[in-house]
């Protein structure tokens, strides 16, 4: 199953037995255990694996129950709230330029460089955020329901 979490497409297989159907990440953390950081599969990654399970004819062995407790525990996790993304934003726009001032206050040759790699940063930060809710958008995904 092709399932959009908002920000990409995954592709999802569900074992004999099971309630949900499982992504890459829900697979791996049940066989290997969680992943550091709490990395998250792309969409690449998950397009390979289950091309991969189709081309072995036996699914590896899972324990189902396990399998369901990790897809319904990232189905609970809740996403970023707009509190968190304002609160980000709120100190972008505060520190940036308290940053790129002090930097250059510091009278140092490296601090347009400094400064260069944050506004570099930033402004990637701004284009993916930029990028995914253009998708969502194009998609009908949108937190603001038009009134009929």
């Amino acid at each position: 199953m092709a399932e959009y979490d908002g920000t990409e497409w995954l592709l999802s297989l569900a074992v004999p037995g099971a309630r949900y159907f499982a992504a890459h990440v829900d697979w791996t953390e049940c066989l290997q255990g969680p992943a550091r950081g709490g990395y998250r599969s792309s969409e690449t990654a998950s397009v390979f694996w289950v091309k991969k399970l189709l081309e072995h004819e036996k699914v590896p062995e899972v324990d189902v129950d396990a399998l369901d407790r990790i897809v319904e525990k990232r189905y609970a996790s809740p996403r970023y709230s707009k509190a968190k993304v304002a609160l980000f934003w709120g100190a972008v726009i505060i520190g940036f330029p308290l940053f790129a001032w002090s930097a250059f206050a510091v009278d140092s040759p490296i601090a347009p460089g400094a400064v260069g790699v944050v506004a570099v940063g930033i402004l990637s930060i701004l284009g993916s955020s930029w990028r995914v809710h253009r998708r969502r958008k194009k998609l009908g995904y949108t937190s603001r329901q038009k009134e009929s």
